[in-house]
């Protein structure tokens, strides 16, 4: 089994050894990388012909780019351009974004195809049909809050992007 490193990783090998061959799935969630557990997922998703999965595992795929990105440092607001999605956005993310007042529909399809734009809001949208606990949901919007905040802070680095500008009045 491995455990996104090595059963040598100090982060796991100590719960890799007490429950060796045998692992509870609190276990196994822990020692699996993120891909793995999404490869276990859609293996789950198959397995028991369930179309809500196959489309939850589609869209932890696409979570999965910006959870990558952003555990290698990468430039995550590089691009901002339209158009650099591979995909469509997924139909229950789009009916979400509907309900958002004020946003016009060719607003909401030029910010969602872009790659980044759409990951980012894929994974809040996972974020808010997965996580049950009303504390974690409280503290992980106070953290984006915060976020906001400080890009409204400093608003004047981009004041001569456009695109930059654009995104955060999306968001």
């Amino acid at each position: 089994m491995e455990c996104g490193y090595s059963k040598r990783s100090i982060y796991c090998r100590d719960i890799i050894e007490k429950y060796e061959g045998n692992y509870p799935v609190w276990v196994f969630i822990e020692i699996v990388s993120f891909g793995e557990l999404v490869g276990f997922y859609h293996y789950c998703a198959k397995r028991y012909s369930d179309k809500e999965m196959i489309d939850d595992y589609y869209r932890l795929l696409t979570c999965k780019k910006i959870i990558n990105g952003a555990a290698h440092s990468n430039c995550i607001l590089n691009d901002l351009r339209p158009h650099t999605a591979e995909h469509h956005t997924n139909k229950e993310i789009i009916k979400e974004l509907i309900c958002i007042p004020h946003m016009n529909s060719n607003f909401r399809k030029n910010k969602m195809s872009n790659a980044r734009i759409q990951q980012i809001i894929t994974l809040l949208y996972m974020h808010k049909k997965i996580v049950r606990s009303e504390g974690v949901a409280l503290y992980e919007s106070g953290e984006l809050k915060k976020l906001m905040r400080r890009i409204g802070r400093n608003s004047n680095y981009y004041k001569t992007n456009k695109l930059v500008q654009g995104t955060f009045k999306f968001s």
